[in-house]
Parts: C-alpha cells; structure tokens; sequence
C-alpha cells in the first residue's frame, strides 16, 4: 500500500515538504463560508484523491477517517481551507509512510466498549456516531 500512498501523494501535485503532527487541525469541523471556491482543475484532483484515500484509510490508515469523513462532505463546494485540510492529511501520510500498522495483545483480561453520538453538530444538521474498543 505504500506504493499507492505515494501515487497519490504525486496526483496531489504540490511538493510535501514539512513536518506535522496530526492529519489534521484542531479546529477540523468549523467550516468558513466566505473562503475562495477551487479552480476546476484543483477540484477534480480533490475528488480524485478524497476518493483514493477513501479506499485505502480502510486498510492502511484508519487513523485518517476523521479528517476523510470531513472532505468527503466537501468535495462538491471544495474551497481554498479544504485543499489546505487535504495537503496536511497528505503530509502527515507522507510523514509516517513507513510506519506499520499492527493490531496485536498479548493478554485479554477485560474489555471495555464505549459509544458515543452527537446530534446536530455539522452545520447540514447531521449526526456523528463513533465507537471505540479497548481491551486491556
């Protein structure tokens, strides 16, 4: 998958240099309406990487889904902060390329679940369910 990573990091078109933490920024789901509209040439390559990268944070990155979830709502009105949110996620793939994923214990003694959902917290009125798993 790493290859594919790479492809799409090349599709992007614009040189991943720099260093960054987290995929994505703190305040990810505050959207500002009055940023510039994408050109259509940026567009179709937002969508096409937005789609690539769909595919592959089921696999190799699910670390990635937060920031995905937040430009697949996007990328019919892509603007300027969303191509900006996309080349941080980018740069953060960049940066951990060669990082494994692994999904291992060695001991189960208890397993805890937690659930969560927020209503109404997207500005198109959307929900947000999550879940998590920890077994220690």
């Amino acid at each position: 998958m790493k290859q594919q990573l790479l492809e799409v990091i090349k599709a992007f078109g614009e040189k991943i240099e720099r260093s960054v933490a987290s995929p994505a920024k703190s305040g990810l789901f505050t959207v500002n309406s009055n940023s510039e509209s994408l050109s259509e040439e940026k567009m179709d390559i937002f969508h096409s990487v937005i789609a690539i990268m769909l595919y592959l944070s089921r696999r190799v990155r699910p670390d990635l889904d937060a920031v995905i979830y937040f430009l697949t709502q996007c990328v019919s009105c892509s603007d300027v902060e969303d191509w900006g949110i996309l080349r941080r996620m980018l740069t953060f793939v960049y940066n951990i390329i060669d990082d494994v994923r692994v999904i291992a214990a060695d001991y189960f003694h208890r397993l805890f679940v937690w659930i969560d959902t927020a209503n109404a917290v997207h500005l198109n009125v959307h929900n947000h369910t999550g879940g998590a798993i920890f077994i220690s």
